[in-house]
């Protein structure tokens, strides 16, 4: 069993697991406001679903409700989606390094970069890697990932 008596935990597990913390906090402070406006915008254009898609998907409506079925939309739809989504983008101050880029998609790239890095420096503890656990399965990674924060977090100043 691993304690904290036993363990040799590091300064750069220790920034790994700040690292970690700023980023879910950064996707938790992005994804309301990114989800608001787009599904503001879903509700204002109530987008078409391409229909060829919705035939392979076998759905059972036409009209998109939900920014996760954004995918579906005609291309003349989602150009005008993804415009709409620009601007309410700019309006709410949030900056990309393209306007191509959703905020909210680079958020939760660059938490899944802290998460693996910090797997990976975790292994001497763990004796697990991030590709070793992903092979057996998403809900595996994410419980190393929070049992490991677990395990540093009285470690981690508060201020971060």
């Amino acid at each position: 069993m691993i304690t904290k008596q036993n363990v040799n935990i590091t300064k750069d597990m220790i920034q790994a697991a700040k690292t970690v913390f700023k980023a879910m906090a950064f996707t938790q402070t992005i994804r309301p406001i990114v989800e608001g406006y787009q599904q503001q915008i879903i509700n204002e254009m109530k987008p078409q679903a391409n229909e060829r898609d919705a035939k392979n998907c076998q759905l059972g409506f036409k009209i998109i409700t939900s920014p996760k079925q954004s995918y579906l939309m005609n291309n003349t739809d989602f150009q005008i989606y993804l415009k709409r989504c620009n601007e309410e983008r700019i309006k709410a101050k949030l900056h990309v390094k393209s306007e191509e880029y959703c905020p909210l998609l680079v958020a939760e790239d660059l938490q899944r970069q802290a998460e693996r890095a910090f797997i990976d420096i975790m292994e001497p503890v763990t004796h697990l890697t991030a590709d070793k656990v992903l092979c057996t399965g998403l809900d595996n990674y994410k419980q190393l990932i929070d049992l490991s924060l677990r395990l540093l977090a009285p470690y981690v100043d508060n201020k971060l």
